[in-house]
């Protein structure tokens, strides 16, 4: 993920003759063999390299072939029969290849004779001496990637396929990788390729590829464990495409789809869904997991229905006693919560997620509960200290080394509470919440909720021109990501900016797209709209309308649990009677967030309430 691309160039005429001069030293080559040589190898070096090696070998009787390929071919024909059967099973190992898996794969008569001969072949500067993977084990490398490519392709397919199943077997018994479900589950599935492109669809290849399935599928939830949502949606796809439709398939399926909705773009998942909707009672349970995750104000005719629905998947998920599809299962109803504006039921989900993966002791999986739990937590009123000090147990459980991305992601949640609370400034948010961003980036996740909270600092920064690009940024992520969750709910706060800073049409039409986004049941997204479609119209000096939105929101807030809905419609109200000049009102509506945030810890929240929020260069 740090590796940078370097071009090089072909070596200049000039240059290309030395290096000739060098290599070719010594040799007896005449004038338009070594022309022909200088010619065709256009100044590649390995070319130059290669020929100069294969001159040595045959005295310089030698053809000049005409490519890279042709060349290495032509130096690989000029082994003995031992020595290149050593090379074509160190190629099926791949570039670094280990002189035991070499011995195991090569026939009995000649096993003894192996290391001999990768001497030889490191005399002939083929392969060089490598650090072992594999304890009590000598390891080598190709010379060149090339060179152990074009030993590979020389390989009939059948030899391949029977290759790679037996160095399958023999790492199985012997190696002790970090990746050895993935190596084994690559060379297996090698060979099933092989044998069904040679029309080999019996019992033997089916038998491999789910023994390959098994494997990779163990890879891929490794992989999202340790947050490599890429090489997740990598492996559990390729363990999928293994496998006919049944049983096996599907139990792979959740897996896979959480990996693309929790990716940084998303695919379209409906065919899985559908796959999973034709299986029994624990795949329809997943189905419907994962549809709420996927949209939770979408899934079903209503959130209640969706509520109803995930409870009789957990009751089926129980049944089966997967722990991870029950966690999943819980930020589901966590998530629906949320929406529905329930923040202390969404708390309790999490919670129970939460603590649920902590007896299953996959730490890895805690960065998708834990924003969500410490967010509830804060929304239900718990105060900065009680967020910090459930941080603190958080952290406490996850063991020595729970991995960079679970710690960027801690690190990036603490950094929230703590610069609401005035215990951090600005330029150490935004350090923390841009390093959590990089890391997914480079693992194929997301990072909406840390640009919008930026966002959220840069209104309290007073930056609005900073915080309407922020927005406008967060809404273009989601749009490119086809998430309907939170567009509507951006949407709002975009238009509120925008009314700050004087451009009411602009304000108003977006929340007209708004309220077509929204739907009836996502109580927070109508009650955003509604601040957002009063501030515009007070800004506008429609006062009585303007407060007609205001009414309209608390009204709506009032059914719901979340202190930070609280608090925003307070603070557009006193925008409202500021408006219309009645700031000893718009005074006493402010102070009263203020209070209640400041009482929860939140000082700089609590500043950035009591005060206007007008943008000081707007035309307003």
């Amino acid at each position: 993920m740090n590796a940078t691309s370097v071009l090089l160039e072909p070596l200049k005429e000039e240059a290309a003759s030395a290096l000739a001069d060098e290599l070719l030293a010594g040799l007896e080559l005449d004038t338009g063999t070594r022309a022909r040589i200088l010619a065709t190898a256009e100044g590649n070096p390995l070319f130059l390299e290669e020929m100069a090696a294969l001159a040595a070998e045959t005295d310089g009787l030698i053809e000049v072939p005409t490519t890279i390929r042709a060349l290495l071919q032509a130096r690989l024909d000029t082994l003995n029969d031992a020595e290149r059967t050593v090379i074509d099973r160190g190629a099926v190992e791949g570039k670094i290849f280990h002189c035991s898996a070499v011995a195991a794969l090569s026939p009995a008569a000649t096993r003894d004779d192996v290391p001999a001969q990768l001497l030889a072949l490191v005399r002939k500067e083929l392969v060089r001496p490598d650090q072992s993977q594999i304890l009590g084990d000598d390891a080598f490398r190709f010379r060149h990637l090339l060179i152990r490519d074009t030993a590979y392709e020389s390989l009939p397919k059948a030899v391949r396929a029977e290759l790679h199943e037996r160095f399958a077997e023999w790492l199985d018994g012997r190696g002790q990788l970090l990746e050895q479900d993935e190596i084994i589950g690559y060379h297996l599935e090698n060979a099933v390729q092989y044998l069904r492109e040679l029309a080999a669809e019996d019992m033997h290849a089916e038998q491999l590829a789910v023994r390959a399935a098994e494997r990779l599928g163990v890879a891929g939830s490794t992989a999202h464990e340790r947050g490599d949502i890429d090489a997740a949606r990598n492996l559990l796809g390729r363990a999928i495409a293994l496998l006919p439709s049944g049983t096996a398939r599907r139990r792979l399926i959740p897996g896979l789809v959480e990996a693309l909705l929790e990716g940084s773009t998303r695919a379209d998942v409906g065919p899985l869904l559908q796959e999973l909707d034709q299986g029994d009672d624990v795949d329809r349970a997943s189905a419907t997991v994962l549809r709420v995750l996927n949209d939770p104000a979408g899934s079903a005719s209503s959130l209640e229905v969706a509520e109803a629905d995930l409870r009789i998947a957990h009751n089926a998920l129980t049944v089966m006693g997967d722990g991870v599809s029950i966690v999943r299962c819980q930020r589901a109803l966590g998530l629906v919560a949320w929406v529905a504006g329930q923040s202390a039921e969404a708390y309790r989900a999490y919670r129970r997620a939460y603590d649920h993966l902590r007896i299953l002791d996959r730490p890895g999986l805690l960065r998708d509960v834990v924003p969500m739990l410490i967010a509830s937590a804060a929304f239900s009123g718990a105060t900065s200290d009680e967020v910090l000090r459930l941080l603190d147990e958080i952290e406490g459980s996850m063991g020595a080394d729970p991995g960079p991305l679970v710690k960027a992601n801690l690190a990036a949640t603490r950094a929230r509470a703590e610069y609401l609370s005035g215990r951090i400034d600005m330029e150490e948010l935004r350090s923390n919440l841009e390093h959590h961003v990089d890391l997914l980036g480079q693992t194929g996740g997301r990072s909406t909720s840390e640009l919008d909270f930026m966002s959220v600092a840069q209104w309290i920064e007073g930056d609005f021109a900073a915080q309407e690009q922020t927005l406008r940024d967060v809404l273009a992520e989601y749009e490119q990501l086809g998430d309907a969750v939170y567009v509507a709910q951006v949407i709002g706060q975009l238009a509120i900016t925008l009314s700050r800073r004087g451009e009411v049409g602009a304000a108003l039409d977006l929340v007209a797209r708004g309220r077509r986004l929204a739907r009836a049941e996502d109580v927070a997204d109508q009650i955003q709209l509604d601040l957002a479609e009063a501030h515009a119209r007070a800004t506008r000096g429609d006062h009585a309308v303007a407060r007609e939105w205001v009414e309209s929101a608390r009204k709506r807030g009032s059914a719901i649990n979340s202190v930070v809905v609280t608090d925003t419609i307070d603070f557009v109200d006193a925008e409202v009677h500021r408006a219309i000049g009645d700031n000893t009102r718009a005074a006493a509506i402010a102070n009263r967030a203020a209070d209640a945030a400041r009482s929860r810890g939140q000082l700089r929240y609590a500043d950035a309430l009591r005060r206007p929020s007008r943008d000081p260069s707007s035309s307003q």
